[in-house]
């Protein structure tokens, strides 16, 4: 049996989770069963093909405080005592301290790395706690990276064998229950909107409103910061001039809205290590769909946009270069030029970013069972 924890709720992002457990469990022919926590205004959705497999285990007190993740910890030992299973997968940096209270140890443990470690280094207690990382990172079998550059960071700062690591994309399964639509001149962006670290800080200039833009997500990051972008997104949906803000959506609702779209927008700002290295999911998810990407110059995005032709590269991260490449792919869509950018997008899911081909480039590595 495989037990995989995952410290969200499922069904809003972080869709790899399931998906590379299912994978995982079918390439070693296993079961398996997620552990989720409860986090408040997070409705667990239960209508998707494997909620059956998935177990919620509420707190007293938030999940991602100190108090409701140690609740969180205890439930989850519990259930690991109980089904002893060959593998358990992590997908958090913050999930690892759940080894220390276990009586009994796992053959395989698996540190799915969908987060970075960078925030950690804030804590007051930083030093004691990548202490505590670093002697619980020598239990780790298996370390799964999104994006290569956070993988060769992470080694040196864990010390972790190359052996150890693979670079697993956020490679995303279109639904087959969803049709292809008849496409849009417009662009969709859909995920964080907070002002400190995602596009959403052009979002407040008007001249930004005037592109043909529909924006999905719930304003994020400080009361002040939430105040000011919700009031901007609001007048900017007031003003009807292109961009309009729909609000937050579940995944499936997105699967279902996301073909009928030119381009999709990827863009976080670089201030961060991590946030310059990003792996976004919304990035595979709209070439699986068939979506050329706008991406903002990210190592990862610009190496698949390059080798694939599937989208448009901005040249930095300025609101003048957001707008340039818009206005550029709403000039280039329907022309033979963004025929080609389709089908890249196809070219880059059949060749590489698929689980077929990602398993079994991972089972070659750890010498596991052929993935069929």
């Amino acid at each position: 049996m495989i037990i995989t924890i995952s410290d969200v709720t499922l069904g809003y992002g972080s869709p790899q989770i399931i998906s590379f457990t299912k994978e995982f469990a079918e390439c070693n022919q296993d079961d398996f069963t997620i552990l989720q926590p409860a986090v408040p205004y997070r409705q667990i959705v239960t209508d998707h093909k494997f909620a059956e497999k998935i177990r919620t285990l509420p707190t007293r007190e938030h999940p991602h405080s100190c108090l409701g993740r140690w609740q969180f910890f205890q439930q989850c030992k519990q259930f690991v005592q109980k089904y002893k299973p060959d593998t358990l997968i992590v997908s958090n940096y913050n999930l690892l301290p759940i080894l220390e209270l276990l009586e009994f140890t796992p053959p395989k443990i698996i540190n799915l790395v969908l987060e970075d470690c960078e925030h950690l280094k804030k804590s007051f207690h930083s030093k004691v706690l990548f202490s505590r990382l670093q002697k619980l990172s020598k239990q780790i079998d298996y370390w799964i990276f999104p994006e290569q550059n956070r993988a060769i960071n992470d080694a040196e700062l864990f010390s972790i064998p190359y052996e150890k690591i693979f670079v697993l994309p956020n490679v995303y399964e279109a639904k087959s229950t969803f049709h292809p639509k008849p496409k849009i001149p417009k662009i969709l962006y859909a995920g964080t909107l907070d002002l400190d670290s995602s596009v959403a800080c052009h979002f407040t200039d008007p001249s930004v409103w005037k592109l043909p833009l529909d924006i999905y997500g719930d304003s994020q990051g400080t009361p002040k910061n939430q105040d000011k972008l919700t009031s901007a997104l609001n007048q900017a949906r007031c003003a009807n001039m292109g961009l309009y803000w729909y609000g937050q959506v579940d995944a499936q609702t997105l699967d279902s809205l996301l073909s009928q779209y030119a381009f999709s927008l990827v863009f976080w700002l670089p201030k961060r290590f991590a946030l310059l290295n990003a792996a976004p999911n919304k990035f595979f998810q709209a070439l699986a769909y068939g979506v050329p990407v706008i991406t903002a110059p990210h190592p990862q995005c610009k190496m698949y946009v390059e080798r694939y032709n599937c989208g448009l590269v901005m040249k930095d991260w300025s609101k003048g270069e957001l707008i340039r490449t818009v206005q550029l792919g709403i000039k280039l869509f329907g022309t033979s030029q963004y025929q080609d950018m389709v089908g890249g997008t196809k070219q880059a899911i059949n060749q590489e970013l698929n689980w077929k081909t990602q398993m079994k480039l991972l089972a070659n590595k750890f010498r596991l069972k052929a993935h069929g």
